[in-house]
C-alpha cells in the first residue's frame, strides 16, 4: 500500500474554550496561544487526539522531531467562510514507545449559530492527510451551551 494514500486517523472535539478536559491527567499543548475573541464570536477550542506514530520524524538532539501542519475551516448554513485557523506544528519528543497520543488544542473563535468545521491534518514530508467534517451549534450569549 502507498504510504500517501493511508489517511492519518485522529480524533477531535471542539468545545467552549472555559471547557477542562474531560480528564485531568489528558494535558492538552496549545499550538498557539488565544488571542482575544473577536466582536460578536465565542471562543472554542480543537482538541486533538492524534497518533504518535502518524509523521515523518527526524532525530534532533537525539529526540524524535515531528513537523506537520493543522488546519480549521468554519462555514456557515449558507456555506460561507467565517472563521479560519491554521498553524504549524513542531514537536519533539522522547524517543518512541515511550509516549502515548499527541494531544493539542488549537483555539478559534466561532459566530453563534450552527458552525460546520472543516479540520485538516497534513504531514507535508510524506503526503499524508486526515480529515474531519464537525457540526458545531454555538449558542447565542447569555444562553447555556448544555
Amino acid at each position: 500500500m502507498n504510504l500517501k494514500s493511508t489517511p492519518i486517523l485522529f480524533q477531535a472535539s471542539i468545545v467552549p474554550a472555559s471547557e477542562p478536559a474531560p480528564d485531568p491527567s489528558e494535558k492538552y499543548y496549545p499550538i498557539r496561544q488565544p488571542q482575544p475573541t473577536k466582536k460578536g464570536a465565542t471562543a472554542y477550542v480543537i482538541r486533538y487526539t492524534l497518533p504518535n506514530d502518524a509523521f515523518f520524524t527526524n532525530t534532533v538532539d537525539g529526540k524524535p522531531s515531528m513537523n506537520f501542519n493543522v488546519a480549521a475551516l468554519s462555514a456557515d448554513q449558507r456555506g460561507d467562510v467565517v472563521a479560519r485557523v491554521g498553524e504549524h506544528v513542531s514537536l519533539a519528543f522522547p524517543p518512541r514507545g515511550s509516549e502515548g497520543p499527541i494531544r493539542l488544542q488549537q483555539p478559534i473563535d466561532l459566530r453563534a449559530g450552527e458552525n460546520y468545521l472543516f479540520l485538516a491534518i497534513w504531514d507535508a514530508a510524506t503526503g499524508r492527510v486526515g480529515t474531519l467534517q464537525v457540526p458545531v451549534t454555538v449558542p447565542h450569549p447569555g444562553k447555556n451551551p448544555h
